[in-house]
């Protein structure tokens, strides 16, 4: 898996400055875009985060999946060859914020399958051992945090997560 995702935080300026630019794809324009931006750098891990908090790949999400667009976006900007953007706007980041913090992470757990995991080959050419399964979970649950407090930083300055999925 070469897939990279970061979650930069935008203000409206540079946002309606993205969404405005029509002479190119959005994904053309993304890396100017981003530059200087704070983000989230969840790295490769992005997959594994979205299965735990959804038992699906982010290749293939459900539709209209509260806990999937927590990850992903609220809104799909682009999904193409070049990569994925998403965007949840600032007036949404409360409620998802909700959404993940109301989690019960107990069940979470125990609805995590390594096994599962491996079948859907969600880090392909990669085979976890059963035994590092209360491991890669805490690591997908330390990530959610991490997730939730860039959310609450953005929801509190204004900004807005852009969902940035590159190969």
């Amino acid at each position: 898996m070469n897939k990279l995702e970061s979650l930069p935080e935008i203000d409206s300026e540079k946002i309606n400055q993205l969404l405005e630019s029509t002479e190119k794809p959005l994904m053309d324009n993304i890396h100017d875009t981003l530059s200087g931006l704070r983000r989230l750098d969840i790295d490769k891990r992005w997959d594994f985060l979205h299965f735990g908090l959804t038992g699906t790949s982010a290749f293939d999400p459900a539709k209209n999946d509260p806990l999937s667009r927590a990850v992903l976006g609220e809104h799909s900007l682009e999904d193409g060859i070049n990569g994925f953007l998403g965007l949840t706007w600032n007036q949404e980041l409360a409620a998802t914020i909700d959404r993940l913090e109301s989690l019960d992470r107990s069940e979470l757990r125990k609805q995590f399958s390594i096994k599962r995991l491996n079948e859907m080959e969600i880090y392909p050419g990669v085979t976890f051992s059963e035994e590092l399964e209360g491991q890669l979970f805490a690591s997908i649950m330390l990530d959610m945090e991490k997730l939730i407090s860039a959310y609450r930083r953005m929801l509190r300055q204004g900004n807005h997560a852009l969902t940035v999925i590159v190969g």
